[in-house]
């Protein structure tokens, strides 16, 4: 038999995992649909989830530093909008990135 300690544990925590999961499933569909929409060129495994999920930790400090529009719905605490803003710049910084390695086209 549990006690109430350790059942309200288990529910703080499913809680955090919940969250945690629906970070991951967001930020990977905004790293897809980053990539699919700006063509960085680059082809590593895992990179367009990975700018998804750094553009989710980025937007909280953005929203901090005066993003001036509306954020959009929240989801597990982090604003959408600014996310969307962050990954489509991070892509587009590696598009850039890509082109440089490319080298000239003359």
């Amino acid at each position: 038999m549990m006690s109430n300690i350790d059942q309200g544990t288990n529910a703080e925590l499913l809680h955090e995992a919940w969250g945690l999961l629906q970070l991951v499933v967001v930020g990977g569909v905004l790293g897809f649909l980053a990539s699919r929409t700006v063509q960085s060129g680059l082809r590593t495994r895992g990179l367009s989830a990975t700018i998804g999920l750094f553009g989710l930790y980025l937007a909280p400090f953005i929203v901090d530093a005066g993003w001036p529009w509306p954020t959009g719905p929240m989801v597990a605490g982090q604003p959408l909008l600014p996310a969307v803003a962050v990954t489509l710049a991070l892509m587009a910084m590696l598009k850039v990135f890509g082109l440089g390695l490319d080298g000239s086209r003359l």
